[in-house]
């Protein structure tokens, strides 16, 4: 038998076991087996940037994208996971259908942040509703010009406690199609106050991550 074959009975087998379960456990016990079947099928490849801070992930990742988009700095910078696609006329076609926006005219991309409950905010500018919500939610306001906004998303730790992830979708690259990296906090913080940092990049390597690329300096 094919390994896909075997992996797909799998799954099977372990719905088909899930039916002895009680409602409430069943829907438990089906909720990561059903992410898990959706991450395998899915044509999508995660590869996941990880390293102490100041190892060169945002460095790295803005001389993938050809701009000084990503906060490098001398002291801890990325501070939520921060998925990087180019795909952004898939979102913006999506975004039509729930409100009347203008297309960017350059590259930059449409960001998109997943509140730690669930929500998903269209946070750069075309979309006021929204705005108003991460206000309310976060009790933050949000830089008009499009870089600082980025740089404040990416980089502030008061907002690691309320915003899971955010999404970068930048123009379609055809070399990058079905593609898509993460940014993510440095494992080494140092200060009590930044241990979310580890927590968060943990829960990107477990969820989500295909491979994992680790960045150094050598001192």
């Amino acid at each position: 038998q094919s390994v896909d074959k075997i992996i797909q009975q799998g799954i099977q087998t372990l719905r088909n076991a899930a039916g002895i379960l009680s409602e409430d456990k069943r829907s438990e016990f089906l909720k990561p087996l059903n992410a898990i079947e959706e991450r395998y099928k899915g044509p999508d490849f995660y590869l996941t940037l990880i390293g102490n801070f100041n190892s060169g992930k945002s460095t790295f990742l803005n001389a993938i994208l050809n701009m000084d988009l990503l906060s490098v700095h001398d002291f801890p910078t990325t501070a939520i996971p921060t998925y990087i696609r180019w795909n952004r006329s898939e979102v913006l076609n999506m975004r039509k259908k729930m409100v009347s926006i203008n297309e960017p005219r350059d590259n930059s991309p449409c960001v998109q942040v997943i509140l730690n409950d669930g929500k998903k905010l269209f946070v750069d500018g075309f979309d006021e509703h929204d705005l108003q919500i991460f206000y309310s939610c976060t009790g933050t306001s949000l830089p008009s010009e499009f870089g600082a906004k980025i740089d404040f998303l990416t980089t502030t730790n008061a907002l690691a406690s309320h915003i899971q992830r955010i999404y970068l979708s930048f123009p379609e690259r055809p070399e990058f199609k079905h593609f898509c990296l993460i940014d993510t906090p440095g494992i080494n913080p140092g200060q009590e106050a930044n241990a979310l940092h580890i927590v968060n990049t943990q829960s990107v390597l477990r969820e989500n991550a295909d491979c994992a690329m680790i960045t150094t300096i050598e001192q």
